[in-house]
């Protein structure tokens, strides 16, 4: 029948209409902080890039040091012993 819309087919583009406009204010927000995110970005990118303050000797590693370490977790206990 010409000039007629189902009432589902009403629905679905009613509520496409309406989840159009809850979509649109928080890409506000994300326009305010998207300088300073970008920022921090880098200045991530500046600490992982630079060097280490501190170098390690060769052939020390703080595994080996470990003989016994209980590690406690949510719920339930987890015993290490004898970490080489």
């Amino acid at each position: 029948m010409a000039g007629h819309l189902n009432s589902v087919f009403l629905a679905l583009i009613v509520l496409a209409a309406i989840s159009t406009f809850e979509v649109i204010p928080p890409l506000v927000s994300v326009a305010q902080f998207l300088g300073s995110s970008i920022k921090a970005g880098q200045r991530l990118f500046e600490v992982i890039d630079a060097p280490p303050l501190i170098r390690e000797p060769a052939g020390l590693s703080p595994v080996r040091w470990i003989n016994r370490a209980t590690v406690l977790l949510p719920n339930r206990i987890t015993l290490v012993t004898s970490v080489i």
